[in-house]
C-alpha cells in the first residue's frame, strides 16, 4: 500500500533526524571551540532562558487581556460594509484541501497520528 510505505519512510526519517545534533548543541560547541563563550557560561545562559520561559508560561496562566488587546481600542470603528463579508480567496482550492484531508486520514487508518510529530 502506497500510504504504508510513505508512513514507514517518514518513521525512518524521523528516527534518523532524532540522532542528529540539535542546532543548539552545534552552535554551543562552535562558540566554545572558538573561545567566544566559556562552556560553563553557556549552561548558565540556557538555564536562565529556560527559567524565563517558565516564568512567562506561568504569567500567561493568569493573564487577563484588556479591550485594547482584542482590537476594541484603535480599530473599533472599522467594520465590514457587507454583513456577509468573507475574507479574500485562498490559494488552495477546495479539491486540494479535500485531498490533503484524505492523506491525513490515511495516516490515522494505519495508526499514525499527525499530532505526535508536532515536536519538530
Amino acid at each position: 500500500m502506497k500510504v504504508m510505505s510513505l508512513c514507514s519512510l517518514n518513521l525512518k526519517c524521523n528516527k534518523k533526524i532524532k540522532t542528529h545534533k540539535t542546532s543548539l548543541s552545534i552552535y554551543t560547541e562552535r562558540l566554545v571551540k572558538d573561545g567566544l563563550i566559556p562552556e560553563g557560561e553557556i549552561e548558565d545562559m540556557k538555564a536562565a532562558f529556560q527559567m524565563r520561559l517558565n516564568e512567562e508560561f506561568e504569567a500567561g496562566k493568569v493573564y487577563k487581556p484588556n479591550k485594547a488587546d482584542w482590537l476594541d481600542g484603535r480599530w473599533k470603528h472599522l467594520q465590514s460594509k457587507d454583513p456577509e463579508y468573507q475574507r479574500g480567496k485562498t490559494a488552495i482550492t477546495k479539491n486540494v484541501l479535500m485531498k490533503l484531508d484524505q492523506h491525513l486520514l490515511a495516516y490515522q487508518k494505519v495508526g499514525i497520528h499527525i499530532e505526535q510529530f508536532r515536536e519538530f
